[in-house]
């Protein structure tokens, strides 16, 4: 079964959901309320390092403040398939 569900407007999000840029691979984790703030974790190996901001950052049409554009992702899946579902790798 499918473990995501997709959607493109920013007030279908919840708390634990994923936006992931259309075209160039920015992942944000939406949080949902932090101390009475609508919030987002981020962060960019180019730019800045992780931290805690406000979900402003994206519009209702979920296109942040440069312009990317993003889908967001809910799990529809349980724990025990989202951990058989991670690749397995041995270094």
């Amino acid at each position: 079964p499918e473990l995501w569900q997709r959607y493109t407007s920013k007030s279908q999000a919840k708390p634990g959901d994923v936006w992931i840029t259309v075209s160039n691979g920015h992942v944000i984790l939406y949080i949902g309320n932090v101390n009475g703030e609508d919030s987002i974790a981020h962060a960019s190996y180019l730019e800045r390092v992780g931290g805690i901001g406000s979900s402003g950052y994206l519009n209702e049409g979920m296109v942040d403040t440069s312009g990317r554009q993003y889908a967001g992702f809910h799990f529809l899946g349980s724990g025990a398939e989202a951990a058989a579902a991670l690749p397995t790798k041995t270094l």
